[in-house]
């Protein structure tokens, strides 16, 4: 009967621990996007299959969000063997996290991020300067030659080229590439106003500089039936901007105002009263699932072993 019990047991838990690998959710290092970046997304690119013909450690792998899957090259040291992402549109990088193979973490020696805009010129942004001792994620917000691309990689020319994971940051668009702050061209940039419907006198241009914050923009425009609701960087959703939020499109570029049926509240302080968070999941919707298919199953074994017992 124990033997039955621990049996289970065991395979509860191995059913439990399964469920939540498949449902291994991309991007998973749980890093948040710098300001005005989002998760740069596409068609993977790279070799299909992996060492020794492998599917399974093909380049789809550095993009599944388990960090116990990896892409493992063909071959040693080779550039011709990568994992990437072909996009529709042009993006420049702000931030690339990169979770190592677990078991061969040196081999992070000369990993490289490369990005080109045919497919067959590749430029080096950012490379390794040598290996590491255990596998942890690998943050990088410097890199050269960052004047946006279509296509991006991982590869490596002087070590065996595994991965793990591999996520790109960055905003669509494209810059200069020379100077920057945290891998992006900084200079000065124009701001022009879109009212979206309002009405106002004297909205002329203002200036700011890329990676510092917004100046103080006196504007408010007035629109007859609704409230203003501040400076976006987009007509639809965007984020707001204040004295407080740093110019993140190294581009001149356009505010637009929102507007809104109820006015905002302030504080005793003159700031914003925002309104109530939802605390975040740490899991995903399809991971929350699965625990709960796990939990019930757990219950049901329960159950059943304490049934066996009456009987």
């Amino acid at each position: 009967m124990c033997k039955n019990i621990i049996k289970l047991c065991l395979t509860v838990v191995f059913v439990f621990v399964l469920s939540l690998a498949v449902c291994a959710a991309y991007p998973s290092s749980g890093k948040q996007a710098p300001d005005g970046s989002v998760l740069i997304e596409g068609k993977i690119i790279g070799e299909k299959f992996g060492w020794g013909g492998d599917e399974q450690a093909g380049c789809t792998a550095a993009f599944d969000g388990n960090i116990d899957t990896f892409y493992d090259p063909s071959t040693g040291a080779d550039t011709n063997c990568y994992a990437g992402m072909k996009l529709k549109e042009s993006y420049v990088l702000t931030m690339v996290c990169i979770m190592p193979r677990w078991n061969f973490p040196d081999r992070f020696d000369g990993a490289m991020i490369q990005g080109s805009n045919d497919g067959e010129k590749w430029t080096t942004l950012w490379q390794s300067s040598g290996g590491l001792d255990m596998a942890e994620w690998q943050v990088i917000k410097k890199f050269k030659n960052n004047t946006g691309y279509t296509y991006y990689r991982y590869c490596n020319d002087r070590s065996h080229g595994d991965v793990a994971e591999v996520e790109l940051y960055g905003y669509a668009g494209t810059s200069d590439g020379l100077s920057t702050v945290n891998s992006v061209p900084v200079g000065s940039v124009t701001l022009t106003f879109d009212l979206c419907g309002g009405e106002g006198e004297g909205f002329e241009t203002m200036e700011a500089v890329f990676g510092e914050n917004y100046p103080n923009i006196p504007y408010v425009p007035e629109k007859e039936g609704v409230f203003f609701g501040g400076w976006y960087t987009s007509p639809v959703n965007g984020v707001k901007v204040d004295a407080e939020k740093k110019v993140t499109n190294p581009s001149s570029h356009t505010l637009y105002a929102h507007w809104s049926t109820e006015e905002e509240t302030e504080a005793a302080d003159g700031s914003d009263i925002p309104d109530e968070a939802e605390p975040e999941s740490e899991l995903t919707e399809i991971q929350g699932i699965c625990l709960t298919v796990s939990l019930v199953f757990i219950l049901a074994a329960a159950v059943s072993v304490i049934a066996k017992k009456k009987a």
